[in-house]
């Protein structure tokens, strides 16, 4: 909503919904259905053509649900129900620079900086072994001491307490266009921890599953004329499996008429060396007009922990833009 020529509101409501899975052949739990819902609101200020300031709140309240999740620890091997109940709330603030020309060469450094506050309880419910207790105590001793991220995960659901963390995350990314039609991102993030100790959540991927903080948007004069450099990369990475020290990003876009092709690249260094994260999106998206786009991505990742076992990932997703 435009509430005059230079500052404009925002409003978004998700429900991401997890279909209940059944569980797979070898195993006795599956994944049950939740609704995790994220609400965020964002005011942002533009000065003309060039600068572009905004700041942005979110709330994703406390929700339930539960996974099946192998766990090897040594020569213990066992089949768990894990039960987790997550919530999360923040707030951002961000400054964006868009040189806004049409010459061969245009740049657009920007600066975000965000809080976010995750609450969350796990613990392992039950073991398909039938041997809760007895083989708990097994996991237990075999994880003292080690630092292999399957460990990293598993002590805070042992101990079955709620934890909260506080995540202050400063990232800087600078876009530069080329000829028009071409674009290079470069941008990084580094992240600090307050309160407790961050692998004390556990699974940090369940803790945000559903309740990722969204950019702030601060539209500039140029973007209200048909989309900033910003938006051409607002694709790529995951959810990581633990939290991170930093990520960089490193990216290309380049229009062809009406079809524009994109590609990211990611790599992040996990807490305490125990493990990264690499990843690669590309995204495809063709415009019908001024006002229609449409866009497919898809998405490849690996993490490694300190162990070098490797956890691959990926995803596809398909849109549809309206641009009133």
């Amino acid at each position: 909503m435009d509430l005059s020529t230079t500052i404009d509101l925002n409003f978004s409501i998700t429900d991401t919904h997890d279909n209940r899975v059944p569980p797979t052949q070898g195993t006795k739990f599956g994944t049950s259905a939740s609704n995790i819902w994220n609400l965020s609101a964002g005011l942002g200020w533009s000065s003309g053509d060039h600068a572009s300031f905004g700041i942005a709140a979110n709330l994703s309240p406390k929700s339930s649900s539960s996974f099946d999740t192998p766990i090897m620890v040594g020569s213990l091997s066992d089949d768990g129900r894990l039960g987790a109940r997550s919530g999360t709330y923040g707030f951002s603030i961000a400054a964006d620079y868009d040189t806004a020309g049409e010459s061969d060469f245009e740049s657009a450094p920007s600066l975000n900086v965000a809080y976010t506050h995750i609450s969350t309880d796990q613990a392992l419910e039950d073991l398909i072994s039938g041997k809760r207790v007895e083989n708990l105590a097994k996991i237990r001793v075999a994880c003292q001491g080690s630092r292999s991220l399957s460990c990293t995960h598993l002590r805070p659901l042992l101990a079955a307490q709620n934890a909260d963390l506080d995540q202050l995350a400063v990232s800087a990314s600078y876009t530069a266009t080329l000829y028009h039609n071409s674009t290079v991102l470069l941008s990084g993030t580094y992240y600090n921890y307050f309160g407790e100790d961050p692998n004390t959540i556990g699974l940090f991927s369940v803790a945000l599953l559903g309740r990722t903080t969204p950019k702030v948007k601060t539209p500039s004069a140029k973007a209200r004329k048909g989309g900033s450099v910003a938006e051409t990369f607002d694709f790529g990475g995951g959810i990581p499996l633990a939290p991170l020290t930093w990520d960089s990003r490193i990216g290309l876009s380049q229009k062809l008429g009406d079809f524009s092709i994109g590609v990211v690249l990611e790599y992040g260094n996990y807490v305490n060396d125990t493990g990264h994260t690499e990843s690669i999106a590309g995204k495809l998206s063709y415009a019908f007009g001024e006002r229609w786009k449409a866009s497919a991505t898809l998405g490849s990742s690996r993490d490694v922990d300190s162990a070098g076992v490797v956890t691959p990932g990926s995803s596809f997703s398909m849109s549809l833009r309206y641009r009133f």
